[in-house]
């Protein structure tokens, strides 16, 4: 546990020394393998489901992480049906936080899919 949730801390914050540096969007993953899927809310199309976030915060004395909840969304900006057919994953306003204990595994993605832009077909006009 405590290799698990030190891997987290050293891979997951970006470099603050390096104001270039990306977040690196992530799934966290319990021990039977299911992920943690969060409900967000986007103003225009309501209520969306996601297993993508970044890491804000590291709060070591808890084991718990405040994390960004990112939207998957296709090439024309709009919500994907399938979450793993994304184009972008969009950082959002929403947070929650987790406690690290219930989860054993994280899979990263590349940075560069954060904000990735699209065409926006479903941006308000």
């Amino acid at each position: 546990m405590e290799q698990f949730v030190q891997k987290i801390a050293s891979e997951l914050v970006g470099n603050p020394f390096n104001k270039d540096s990306k977040p690196i969007p992530f799934v966290l993953l319990t021990k039977t393998g299911d992920m943690l899927i969060a409900i967000g809310q986007d103003k225009l199309r309501g209520t969306f489901l996601s297993p993508y976030f970044i890491l804000n915060k590291y709060i070591k004395e808890y084991c718990c992480a405040e994390l960004t909840i990112l939207e998957p969304v296709g090439i024309d900006g709009c919500p994907v049906d399938h979450l793993e057919n994304f184009y972008s994953i969009k950082k959002t306003e929403h947070c929650i936080v987790v406690s690290l204990k219930n989860f054993t595994a994280f899979q990263t993605f590349s940075s560069n899919f954060v904000d990735r832009p699209t065409i926006n077909l479903c941006e308000d006009k």
